[in-house]
């Protein structure tokens, strides 16, 4: 397996994973009719699984060997999340009087739109960097495109993404980042902004989270 084939596999698991984050976020907030859920994860849960084989049967080696065991354990966990949402996709008692107020996923998809377009980093292939988490069902990924100039200090677009892939359950666990994959040292403290909420946090080398399906379901960090 080359790095290419490798880029495109785990763009389809992070592009799996986010579809599923927003329909766990449908869930909780019981505004996604229990029918589309159960349906359109065992779809995300099909391709998951589908990706997750084609990689377990390639062979790779050096660097690309590790990345490829990452983005199969990473496939384990999103599929296993998605299957949670086939057997418990919550239920309908809000569907109609949601439909009539217009409340829909759109809005959320609106803004991961408006995102990609603002942050180059999120619209390349190759640059994507996973980062251990003490929670299986918590994963944690970043994007970045290097800086065109040689500013000292100048980082480039960096996004860090957080989701709790649970629809039911507050996740709590401890990220542990790549700084070099970051351009950053390893005891460097740095500012991040999440695009969601507008909030600013300190961050570090290690970071708690808490992700609440009923409040903050994910995280998009600009790294400042």
């Amino acid at each position: 397996m080359q790095s290419q084939e490798l880029a495109r596999s785990v763009q389809t698991l992070e592009s799996s994973a986010s579809e599923g984050a927003l329909l766990a976020n449908g869930v909780a907030r019981d505004r996604t009719k229990a029918t589309f859920v159960r349906a359109h994860s065992r779809d995300l849960g099909e391709t998951v699984e589908h990706e997750a084989e084609k990689l377990s049967d390639a062979s790779a080696e050096g660097e690309v060997a590790v990345r490829k065991s990452q983005a199969v354990d990473l496939a384990g966990q999103i599929s296993h999340a998605l299957g949670k949402l086939q057997t418990s996709p919550g239920v309908e008692s809000e569907g109609a009087a949601a439909e009539r107020e217009g409340r829909s996923l759109a809005p959320y998809l609106g803004i991961l739109n408006s995102l990609r377009r603002s942050h180059p980093a999120l619209r390349r292939l190759r640059n994507l960097r996973f980062h251990n988490v003490d929670q299986p069902e918590l994963i944690c990924y970043s994007k970045r495109v290097a800086p065109s100039g040689h500013d000292v200090g100048d980082l480039g677009d960096v996004v860090l993404v957080v989701v709790n892939l649970n629809p039911h359950q507050v996740r709590e666990a401890t990220v542990y980042l790549d700084m070099p994959a970051l351009g950053l040292d390893w005891a460097d403290e740095f500012v991040v902004t999440d695009e969601l909420s507008g909030e600013s946090y300190s961050w570090r080398q290690a970071n708690y989270v808490r992700l609440d399906p009923h409040g903050e379901q994910t995280h998009i960090l600009k790294v400042l």
